[in-house]
Formats: structure tokens, sequence, C-alpha cells
């Protein structure tokens, strides 16, 4: 008899597991499986040093096909080259080509698309759109956070009525941006930049095919290095390293 018993409880819990996992979302098991993202060129990215690199959006090239896919590589933990830790995010907004930054605690990606503003919450796996403007550009490279401030720069952010560029400062805590009109006759000679914080320069470092610049908040915009001290590039990418003491051109 108390073998019976044994049996009729273990059929019981098995019953049991089988009614919890039918009512688990199938989402969790989609997110559990190993992620294969698609392979994509002019992509949006944000970066948290030893934390994560997150993803998003791109186009793979030449059939001009446009994937969904929003995801992270996980750089807290050690992996294999050939088979790195990739975690699938909650969809991002249709974009390719968009500018954006991560906030200086890194919790938030700001995100232009389609004259609109979006704002990830890494912590919720969630996006909110912000606002909504026609000046908004959908295209861009990137953005620099100040650490100090919070405040995010986007250089090529804005696009005013005379068809010239002005960069958008965003405040992540209210999700409210202004306008900076500063540098743009620098900002409108050309599309293709690298930008990145520099808590060394106290600003930002822009760097494009008329020259290399910084902008300092209550300074403004100044050039730093003309085109012919400079090493040829195009569609680079800039990186502070130390604190901003060294930048990285790629």
């Amino acid at each position: 008899m108390p073998q019976a018993v044994s049996q009729s409880a273990f059929l019981a819990q098995v019953i049991t597991l089988l009614f919890l996992l039918l009512r688990i979302s199938p989402g969790y098991f989609v997110r559990a499986q190993i992620l294969e993202p698609t392979l994509v060129t002019l992509s949006s990215s944000a970066f948290v040093d030893g934390k994560a690199l997150y993803i998003s959006g791109g186009e793979v090239s030449p059939q001009g096909l446009y994937p969904s896919q929003t995801f992270k590589i996980d750089l807290s933990v050690s992996w294999n080259v050939n088979r790195p830790v990739f975690t699938a995010l909650k969809l991002a907004p249709p974009q390719i080509y968009s500018p954006g930054a991560m906030s200086a605690d890194g919790t938030k990606w700001y995100l232009q698309a389609e004259e609109k503003g979006f704002l990830y919450d890494v912590l919720t796996d969630s996006w909110t759109h912000l606002f909504s403007f026609p000046g908004l550009r959908p295209f861009g490279r990137v953005g620099a956070t100040d650490p100090s401030t919070g405040l995010i720069y986007v250089p090529h952010g804005y696009l005013n009525a005379d068809t010239t560029v002005s960069m958008l400062v965003l405040n992540v805590t209210s999700g409210k941006f202004s306008t900076n009109e500063s540098g743009v006759t620098i900002l409108s000679q050309t599309t293709e930049y690298a930008a990145a914080w520099s808590q060394h320069l106290g600003g930002m470092l822009y760097v494009a095919s008329s020259g290399m610049y910084t902008y300092i908040p209550g300074s403004g915009w100044k050039n730093y290095l003309n085109p012919k001290d400079m090493i040829a590039h195009t569609k680079s990418c800039l990186v502070a390293a130390y604190g901003g003491s060294k930048m990285v051109l790629f």
C-alpha cells in the first residue's frame, strides 16, 4: 500500500510539473534557444564596458534586406570566439544606420528611428517611445554621453528647416531633447563621422573627413586636427580608452 501511495504522489507531481510548463509563455523557450544573428552592415550598437554590447537593425547587403533583430553580446563572462554569448532582446523599431548612445549608468539605450526617439530599458527589456518630431534625423552614426551630466549628444541628430544639421541633446531623465546649433557649419559638411566622449578632454571628440574637432559644453566647437594631419578613413569608429586619454580610431 505505501508503494502505491508513493507512485500516486509521484504521478501527481509529474502532472503538476507538466501543467506548469504548459502555462509558461512559448517566448520563454524561444529566448532560451541559442541565437544565431543575421550578418548585417550599418547596424546600431551601444557598448557598456565589461557588461554587454547591444546591437539592433542593419542591412543585409547586397540584397537590401532589413532583418528585425535586437540582441546583446555578454561581455561579463568568458566565451569562445566561435560561439559568443548572444541573447535575444525585445525588438527595437525597424531602423538602419540610426544614431544613438547608452546612458551614463549603462541602463538606458537611446535610439533614433523614423523621426522618432526611443529608449530601451536594460533592466526591464522594454522600449519606450519618447517623442516624434519631423526634424529628427532617422540616420547617422553615433552619439556620445557626458558621464558627469548624463546628457546624450547626437552630432547629426537634428535637421533644420534650411537642411543644415544641428546637434541633438537628450536629457535621459526627463526624456526631452533640445538642439545645439553652434556647430552647424562643421556638422553640415558630411554625414560620415565618428564620435566619443573623452573625460580627459572634458567633452566630445568628433572625427570626419573634414577634420577632427572637439565639443566642450560651455565652450562650444573647436578645431582639433586638420585633415592633412590625419590618416585617411571612411565609415570609422571611435572608442575612448583610459578615460579618454587615449582615443582609438578604427
